[in-house]
């Protein structure tokens, strides 16, 4: 899902504490695929229950919240703000459900 690829991307912008927070959680000394793999699947578990399994991946899971909240504010009332019809929203929409499947 595109929550998901966010979540690896947002990695990149960890800090040491959040890297270590993750890594504790995910049972690892070092940064995986199956680590990356866990933290995007976690982010988007708690972006549905807003329940972290631990405190500390509940900072991290809020900054990265904030961090997606900042883009979307960014969108708006920029070039990219723009309106989209019913037959556009459609095709993504369908754009959408063929990627999760």
């Amino acid at each position: 899902s595109p929550v998901h690829e966010m979540a690896h991307a947002y990695e990149t912008v960890l800090n040491e504490g959040e890297r270590r927070e993750v890594l504790k959680w995910a049972g690892s000394k070092e940064w995986t695929r199956d680590v990356s793999e866990k933290f995007a699947r976690g982010f988007e578990s708690y972006l549905a229950t807003e329940s972290a399994p631990t405190p500390g991946l509940k900072a991290v899971f809020e900054s990265f919240k904030k961090f997606m909240v900042d883009i979307y504010n960014g969108i708006t009332g920029s070039e990219i703000d723009i309106e989209l019809n019913d037959p556009m929203k459609r095709i993504y929409e369908n754009e959408q459900s063929q990627q999760s499947r």
